[in-house]
């Protein structure tokens, strides 16, 4: 599998002249060799030569795990040592490609002392048109991270009550996250209730649940390096008709955009169906994001799912969908759904209710 993911890099670079890529986000190593570490401020890297030659450099310190890599060779650095050293032993020309978004200043001024001129070209494209398109390995490990994700989530709905903290719920909701076994936390839950669930990055608050008003629940797991994103509203009490009429606004807008999912879409199209119904309710203004991304084994990764996107869908893509009202003297509703782009359409991957869920209240809108 990793062999084949970097012939599929191999076959960009040669096309574009590169002889030699350095790959050095700890989630494109893991992407094509199947090893993960956290080196912080030690460099660890992938190169890449066009002859097929792979190598990974790692700090002495993980020495034994990096030997786990699907890689030709393994070189290892002591911290007195410096990597750019090796790294320039290996490399047959100054025309590299690197990952530009992730390979730092400090560490390209770094190379430079040692490769001179270098000439640059940027990788990030090449990997992101392939890990665009998922595998049925990284698919299933997407629905695994869903089907935690979801559980802990109605686990979390359950608890809803003013006799509970934003922060304190957030925290049982990781708790069962992790109870069910989730391999890690794909980012920190969120919780958010009454007039500050119109923040959309908003974080749980140490006040009780606000009553008759909207809770915003957001969170997601991480199964074998894949992430689950799903977000979901809810109202304690009793909702006003407006309230009512902001989130079946968002749910309309959130059906209208799936059902136009397959493959040949022009990415764009989908934020505008979806925009342009919820600017037909009146409430264009508070819809203040874009649609949606892409998902793995980064939260956010390609396709940005928004108005300038002319991009195309293809068959094995896996986004969210998640159009949001936000209105400061209400609150926010957002619901979120996590798509994959199948051979004539679309699979929708979250199975949670998307209907208005009234706790305390008059039940299920």
């Amino acid at each position: 599998m990793y062999k084949f993911r970097r012939e599929k890099l191999l076959s960009h670079m040669k096309e574009h002249g590169v002889e030699m890529a350095i790959i050095t986000s700890n989630i494109n190593i893991y992407y094509f060799t199947g090893y993960y570490s956290n080196p912080r401020e030690r460099l660890t890297a992938l190169i890449l030569d066009a002859s097929g030659e792979s190598t990974l450099l790692v700090p002495s310190l993980d020495r034994l795990a990096g030997e786990l890599a699907d890689v030709r060779k393994v070189l290892d650095y002591q911290d007195h040592e410096d990597p750019f050293v090796i790294i320039q032993s290996l490399l047959k020309s100054s025309k590299v490609a690197l990952e530009e978004n992730q390979f730092s200043l400090h560490r390209f001024k770094k190379l430079s002392e040692h490769v001179s001129p270098i000439e640059s070209t940027d990788i990030g494209p090449w990997i992101d048109s392939i890990r665009k398109i998922k595998d049925a390995d990284e698919i299933e490990k997407v629905k695994q991270a869903i089907d935690i994700t979801e559980e802990a989530l109605e686990y979390g709905i359950s608890l809803v009550s003013p006799k509970i903290t934003e922060k304190d719920l957030a925290l049982e909701i990781e708790y069962k996250m992790k109870k069910l076994g989730a391999q890690k936390l794909g980012f920190d839950v969120k919780v958010i209730s009454g007039k500050r669930s119109a923040l959309p990055h908003g974080k749980p608050g140490t006040l009780p649940i606000e009553e008759n008003a909207f809770v915003l629940f957001d969170m997601g797991v991480s199964v074998g390096g894949y992430i689950a994103d799903i977000s979901r509203t809810v109202v304690l009490g009793e909702p006003t008709e407006k309230m009512i009429h902001i989130y079946e606004t968002v749910r309309e807008a959130l059906e209208k955009a799936i059902n136009a999912v397959k493959p040949g879409v022009v990415i764009s199209d989908l934020d505008r169906i979806a925009r342009e119904h919820i600017e037909q309710q009146g409430f264009g203004q508070y819809f203040i994001h874009r649609l949606g991304h892409g998902l793995g084994l980064d939260l956010h990764e390609y396709p940005s799912i928004h108005a300038n996107n002319s991009d195309k869908l293809e068959q094995g893509m896996v986004f969210t969908i998640e159009p949001g009202i936000y209105i400061p003297e209400i609150g926010g509703v957002r619901i979120e759904d996590d798509v994959l782009v199948t051979e004539n359409g679309v699979e929708v991957l979250t199975k949670a209710d998307k209907r208005l869920r009234v706790i305390g209240g008059n039940q299920s809108k």
